[in-house]
């Protein structure tokens, strides 16, 4: 349904300023109960912002932007990877940080997720994780058995965790699963503190790789490194798959390492494996540096050349034009259209993409596209 609001809708034969303003608050309140339904037909974000900032100017109300990112968190847009259907699988509940052993032939659907300490996943086919908390802690996911063929292509969907605390010296999600299809949605990964002689605290990292990871929905913060796609040679004998992402705002978090800055967007490196593309939407990765320290084109590896630093309407964003999957030609960083992917310099285009209390406990999933 279109959102009809604005001052220019202001009733004909409205005689008083009183009469006017009550008017535009009702017009107002008619507008506000579209949310739901926009959300639901996944309208143009960017339109929905314009329109209600319209309704905001209709009763004068100055400095619209917590306006509009208040109605923005109201309203999270459909995710784009839907779940498996879950029925039939086996539930499970996780409320401790003791590693998981799973059967490689069996779908699970975690019904319960509250620990403190973060744990792994061994085994399991298809896994379903939505809502819950990891407090101090990260998960890693594994392959599906040590000692038996691997599950080609089984889901892996992890969406609304929070994976809390500060000080956390642990990557947020990572692993070695490269026969499964990864997908983090609506996930909040705070607090991760690298250490450069131990554990480097990654918000994502998949050291022995995925089939395919995809990301709609994730706001990482970390003082080590952000999105991390190198593959050890010596993790997986796999070829790695896409890596798709979208709605991921990544931050450069407490004081800086000891003898280094945080790289918050690797795109692999001469001694590992890089993924066989990224598919980057345009306009929806974006990384936020502290600037006291540390510039836009430092916190990206690759560094990419100054010539592939531009603006858009959208923002300012770095490109890699001439950078190639590992032992392989085409461009390695992809919008999904053929052309360039696109990292932009910021916190996120309106905001942190999951924001506090999104994430969590008592999470509850706004649909799929």
């Amino acid at each position: 349904m279109p959102l009809r609001i604005g001052a220019g809708h202001v009733a004909a034969g409205v005689d008083t300023e009183a009469d006017a303003l009550q008017n535009s608050r009702h017009v107002f309140a008619r507008a506000m109960t579209e949310v739901a339904t926009m959300a639901r037909h996944a309208m143009n974000r960017r339109n929905f912002l314009r329109r209600v900032a319209v309704a905001g100017g209709a009763l004068g109300i100055s400095g619209s932007s917590g306006l509009i990112g208040s109605v923005a968190e109201a309203a999270p847009e459909p995710l784009k990877w839907a779940p498996p259907n879950t029925s039939g699988y086996t539930p499970i509940e996780i409320t401790s940080s003791e590693n998981l052993s799973l059967d490689p032939d069996t779908d699970y659907v975690v019904t319960k997720l509250q620990t403190t300490g973060g744990f792994q996943i061994f085994g399991g086919r298809n896994i379903v994780i939505i809502g819950g908390e990891i407090a101090d802690g990260g998960l890693n996911i594994r392959k599906t058995t040590w000692n038996r063929p691997m599950t080609n292509g089984r889901i892996v969907h992890i969406e609304g965790v929070l994976f809390s605390g500060t000080d956390v010296v642990a990557d947020g999600i990572g692993g070695d699963a490269p026969e499964a299809i990864i997908q983090i949605e609506n996930c909040r990964i705070e607090g991760r503190k690298g250490i450069k002689s131990g554990l480097h605290a990654d918000v994502l990292q998949f050291w022995g790789g995925v089939k395919e990871l995809r990301v709609d929905g994730l706001s990482g913060f970390s003082n080590y490194q952000g999105i991390f796609t190198k593959v050890e040679a010596s993790k997986t004998d796999k070829p790695i798959g896409v890596y798709k992402l979208r709605r991921v705002d990544l931050h450069e978090k407490g004081a800086p390492y000891e003898g280094g800055l945080p790289i918050l967007m690797w795109f692999g490196s001469s001694d590992g494996f890089s993924p066989l593309r990224f598919e980057i939407e345009r306009g929806s990765v974006w990384v936020e540096t502290d600037p006291s320290h540390h510039t836009f084109r430092d916190t990206l590896f690759p560094k990419p050349d100054p010539a592939h630093i531009a603006t858009d309407g959208i923002g300012t964003y770095a490109t890699w034009p001439t950078l190639t999957p590992t032992g392989m030609s085409g461009i390695l960083v992809q919008d999904g259209s053929g052309g360039y992917g696109r990292v932009y310099h910021g916190g996120g285009r309106w905001g942190q993409y999951v924001p506090v209390g999104r994430a969590g406990v008592g999470y509850v999933s706004p649909g799929y596209a």
